[in-house]
């Protein structure tokens, strides 16, 4: 509902994003900046953390209170090494992987 005249911006987004998703987008969107795969964000800048990380130490055998550029790595790597960590989704998670291997192949 609005109030006192003001847009509901988040339920827009997350509406554009089901459309986005479901490859339904027009093209009109796209080069505005949004973040339409908020987990893919999220995996990007703790990928860079990661690789901050690695670049420091070498491994990404990070202890779980490791951070690297003010991200908690340390424990991100333990999340990820979980069975399922790398994502539910079997192309995603491939993905992800190599991208891990690609800093640090043990």
């Amino acid at each position: 509902m609005e109030a006192d005249g003001l847009f509901p911006l988040g339920r827009w987004l997350s509406d554009q994003r089901r459309v986005y998703r479901a490859g339904a987008m027009t093209g009109e969107l796209e080069g505005l900046g949004i973040v339409w795969d908020t987990a893919d964000a999220g995996f990007e800048t703790n990928l860079g953390a990661a690789q901050a990380y690695y670049e420091l130490h070498g491994t990404l055998a990070a202890p779980r209170g490791a951070t690297a550029l003010d991200q908690a790595v340390g424990q991100w790597l333990t999340n990820v090494r979980r069975p399922g960590g790398l994502g539910k989704e079997p192309g995603r998670a491939q993905r992800r992987a190599a991208a891990l291997a690609a800093i640090d192949p043990d």
